[in-house]
């Protein structure tokens, strides 16, 4: 709550260029005090003001994605926005693999290793990487299993 008062009182200060980025991190306040409503307000505003801002497209994306809709495509087409404007941001590959997960399980894989193999040591993202550690030991289970059964897997064997 403090940290939201000081920011309001902020966006009368500051100047109009500053002001889509305060309200980037107004939505993300709003989202982690479980205000999700305003924080989509939020978000969307700073996309009128500036709609390529990166931290705005994530916040907007994750909202979207967290409102359990049957398509995610809205979601995904701003976190892919988002990784074209700046590709490191390791939370859009999370997303994208929680976006994917029931209409492309193998697309969500990818994003997941992508986002594994970027956060593995960042200790912000452990929460999520525990969460996707189920989804990425069946994908290595079923892999190996079909590596096993596929004759041109095994080092280019003939099979009499």
């Amino acid at each position: 709550d403090k940290a939201l008062s000081i920011l309001n009182r902020s966006e009368t200060l500051t100047s109009a260029d500053n002001l889509p980025f305060l309200n980037s991190v107004k939505g993300d306040i709003l989202y982690s005090m479980g205000d999700k409503a305003g924080a989509e307000q939020a978000y969307r505003k700073a996309l009128q003001d500036q709609p390529l801002l990166p931290g705005a497209l994530i916040g907007l994306a994750k909202k979207l994605i967290d409102d359990k809709k049957p398509s995610n495509e809205i979601a995904i087409t701003y976190l892919d926005r988002a990784l074209k404007i700046r590709p490191n941001m390791i939370e859009a590959y999370y997303l994208l693999g929680k976006a994917y997960q029931k209409s492309n399980p193998p697309k969500a894989l990818e994003y997941y290793k992508i986002f594994t193999k970027e956060a593995t040591y960042d200790p912000s993202f452990q929460t999520e990487l525990a969460d996707i550690k189920p989804q990425l030991m069946e994908a290595r289970k079923v892999t190996n299993a079909s590596k096993r059964n596929d004759p041109a897997s095994k080092g280019g064997e003939e099979q009499l």
